[in-house]
């Protein structure tokens, strides 16, 4: 099998489920009345070449993998679903890779863009692969993906310096800059993220070392801001301004939009991330999609 680019951190199952059979032992009535578990085995089988690997399943049997093209001359993500398999493609490179699927059926991994000159993460939804970008360096990789569509991986920052992100609401944001400034970690990759938000990856501990982090959103609304709607709208641009004397210089918050004002704050998308200036105050600029839609400026927990 061809190796992919970037860091070997992720590790995939075989694509060809083994069958297992537990028993349990017998000496006691209540290891007797425990029932046998057997397995049937699925060969997902590959995309016209000789080997595949499958790295994620979802609660209806979706799964994310990757497979040989005819004749192996590339790998190609797929998805399979009802017994058959769908080609993810490419952004017009040789190959690409998928990490991981939701509840939804939609796929994050990373794909070689025209030349190979380098991977980008994925969102593959809807029948389109959508390419998220990087934090500025040349590749990025998605490895986990929430039911409310948010993205996590690695990206290139700068040649091969590596930063975790999280993609939601159409940007692409370091981690390292949503965390305490204080807290003296590097967050290195991101590797999955649940519904709730919260975030699992690799990076380095403030004594240098390499431990696991576990990240957990701890949000309010910013004082003397709330629920908003668009202070202007001008030629399909919506402008919020405000101030927050109580934070502060650069300390980050996130945009919130939603046309329905009654669904629970979790389910309003993201759509800008930015910080506060040094006198307190924030001005966030974008376009308009619906210009009756109400806005939230949220603030991490300090």
């Amino acid at each position: 099998m061809k190796p992919q680019t970037g860091p070997n951190r992720y590790q995939f199952v075989p694509l060809v489920l083994f069958s297992v059979l537990i028993v349990g032992h017998t000496s006691t009535p209540r290891a007797a009345a425990q029932a046998q578990v057997q397995y049937t085995i699925t060969d997902l089988s590959t995309l016209g070449g000789s080997q595949s690997a499958a790295g994620s399943i979802n609660k209806v049997g979706q799964i994310a993998g990757f497979a040989d093209t005819e004749m192996n001359q590339a790998f190609h993500a797929f998805r399979y679903a009802n017994a058959g398999r769908t080609d993810l493609g490419t952004f017009g490179g040789d190959n690409s890779y998928a990490k991981g699927i939701n509840d939804n059926g939609e796929i994050v991994g990373n794909a070689q863009s025209s030349g190979n000159l380098g991977d980008h993460a994925f969102l593959y939804s809807n029948g389109k692969m959508s390419d998220l970008g990087t934090l500025g360096g040349t590749a990025s990789v998605a490895t986990g993906i929430n039911n409310g569509s948010q993205v996590v991986g690695w990206s290139y920052i700068k040649g091969t310096t590596e930063r975790a992100f999280l993609y939601s609401g159409g940007k692409m944001t370091d981690l390292n800059q949503v965390i305490p400034t204080n807290s003296e970690w590097i967050l290195v990759y991101a590797s999955a993220i649940n519904d709730t938000g919260q975030i699992v990856g690799g990076g380095i501990n403030p004594a240098g070392e390499n431990h696991a982090f576990l990240l957990t959103p701890v949000s309010v609304a910013a004082p003397h801001v709330a629920w908003l709607r668009s202070v202007q709208l001008l030629d399909g641009v919506v402008t919020l301004t405000g101030t927050n004397s109580a934070l502060a210089a650069n300390y980050p918050y996130y945009v919130r939009a939603t046309p329905d004002p009654t669904l629970p704050r979790s389910a309003w998308p993201y759509i800008a991330t930015n910080f506060f200036a040094a006198d307190g105050s924030f001005t966030n600029s974008f376009d308009a999609e619906d210009s009756s839609a109400c806005y939230l400026i949220e603030v991490p927990q300090p």
